[in-house]
């Protein structure tokens, strides 16, 4: 009896050890095979890992999850010999690619990303975008051009009044000399100057002005172009835009400067951009445009983002110009001639102002062309990069005329990483997210998919309860070890 005794209890021991690691085995096994339920087209399009807790339908319901994970364990311990059951099966906490401002999101995206963030040139742009976005000294290009206008006409104005008063003078060949002289200036054609023996055609004020009011696209890109017409689907109801859903997971992500960049590598290799357009299965063919400008169209993203380029360029080739003696002087000299024998420094200077606004917007606006060619424009350019000639405006209306290429320069690329780079992450993310779903609800199957329900991570609570082999005692009074409550944390990473 004693060795009987001894045996009985040493198989019961064996058994309850069996117990023990087989329902923890058991339950990550489950926890882990619930997050291997990620949504295909996620993963596959884009490298991130989420299990859609709607299964495709625009729903989110966590009891579903728990229901299909009783049925999984309990036909498994149904296949073993420890005469075990589940007792409960419950989440605990669960977190969303959404949550912290889509701070999942972006630690997975930027896992994606391998190697170290590096790019030519990227700090210098960097460092140039920002200080133009940020410096004090910021001209108002756009206020200096009316203002030019402005006291252009009242030029004109004074002399059409000076020579209506002089009707009568004896001079009647001086004044009307006068009023032809201001009628030349007012068309913006001037006489041959000997100084530099060529003719305006146009006031590059007036002719700048003239251009601003028409769309912006119309001038840099060609008549025969054909931009993408597609829109978001459904604009408003998107993850940056409607309310989400939150998680209960209180884990706090944390990304680095590292991540940061990775994140930003992540976006530009898997999001396409003018003159890199992806094929069929993506909402919007201007993806990174829509990240940063977050418009609901391709066109107007795209006229944003020229429209934040015009702005930076202006900005440069303002600086270019008040910089270059040569052209100042033409631009003086042009100012003259325009205004007319005005005896009154401000309003020259005003011209002044009007006329080196007008030249840095013609000149950017070839910039611009260049970019959005493959091209790469000068960062900080040098007198002989220029390009533009302030006496032959008009000549630069045909699209088809760009600036010079510099091989030392920065291309459109460039551009919109060191603008992704200045941008909040979460804002970015979210906009990204956008695209994400959008794309993925073109599929018929996974038509309601939403991005705040896609689950990243997820804390499980099992309980268990077993029979012994030798079962004695009613089971009411059985042991407590035979009941195991188990805790089980997982999450992509």
């Amino acid at each position: 009896m004693l060795i009987m005794t001894l045996l009985l209890t040493l198989a019961e021991g064996v058994h309850l050890l069996g117990l023990v690691a087989g329902q923890k085995q058991l339950s990550t096994y489950a926890t882990e095979g619930a997050l291997g339920e990620y949504n295909r087209i996620l993963w596959e399009e884009y490298g991130i890992l989420g299990m859609d807790a709607g299964y495709g339908q625009d729903r989110f319901d966590p009891s579903e999850l728990e229901q299909r994970l009783r049925v999984r364990l309990e036909e498994e311990l149904g296949d073993t010999l420890y005469q075990t059951s589940l007792t409960s099966c419950a989440i605990r906490s669960y977190q969303l690619l959404t949550d912290q401002r889509a701070g999942p999101f972006i630690r997975q995206a930027a896992r994606q990303e391998v190697g170290q963030l590096g790019q030519t040139g990227i700090d210098r742009i960097i460092d140039y975008v920002r200080g133009a976005e940020s410096t004090s000294d910021k001209r108002d290009l756009s206020s200096m051009l009316q203002e030019g206008q402005g006291a252009l006409e009242q030029v004109q104005k004074e002399k059409r009044e000076e020579g209506k008063s002089a009707k009568d003078s004896p001079d009647i060949s001086e004044k009307k000399s006068e009023e032809k002289s201001g009628d030349q200036a007012e068309s913006g054609e001037k006489e041959r100057s000997p100084s530099n023996g060529r003719k305006t055609k146009a006031n590059p004020i007036r002719t700048a002005l003239e251009w601003k009011s028409k769309a912006i696209l119309a001038q840099v890109l060609p008549p025969d172009n054909k931009l993408s017409e597609a829109s978001l689907p459904d604009g408003k109801d998107c993850p940056s835009k409607r309310k989400r859903l939150q998680g209960t997971s209180e884990e706090k992500i944390e990304t680095d400067l590292k991540d940061q960049g990775l994140f930003r590598l992540y976006l530009r290799d898997h999001f396409s951009r003018f003159g890199k357009e992806q094929g069929k299965g993506h909402a919007l063919s201007y993806e990174m445009e829509y990240i940063l400008c977050g418009k609901e169209s391709d066109k107007r993203n795209l006229e944003a983002m020229v429209l934040r380029l015009l702005a930076l360029r202006e900005l440069d080739n303002c600086r270019c110009l008040l910089g270059d003696p040569a052209r100042m002087a033409q631009v003086e000299e042009l100012a003259v001639l325009l205004a007319g024998a005005t005896l009154n420094p401000a309003v020259l200077q005003l011209v002044k102002g009007g006329i080196v606004a007008a030249w840095a917007y013609l000149e950017s606006i070839l910039d611009i062309r260049l970019l959005l060619t493959g091209g790469k424009a000068a960062l900080l350019k040098s007198p002989a990069e220029w390009t533009s000639d302030i006496y032959e405006f008009p000549t630069y209306l045909d699209t088809v005329v760009k600036a010079r290429e510099s091989s030392a320069g920065i291309s459109y690329e460039m551009y919109l990483m060191a603008l992704l780079l200045l941008a909040d992450s979460g804002d970015l993310a979210l906009r990204a997210m956008d695209l994400m779903e959008a794309s993925i609800r073109q599929e018929e199957a996974y038509g309601g998919t939403r991005m705040d329900h896609m689950i990243c991570g997820l804390n499980m609570h099992y309980g268990y309860e077993a029979r012994t082999y030798f079962q004695i005692l009613p089971k009411k009074t059985m042991l407590p070890w035979y009941q195991g409550e188990y805790e089980e944390t997982c999450a992509y990473q």
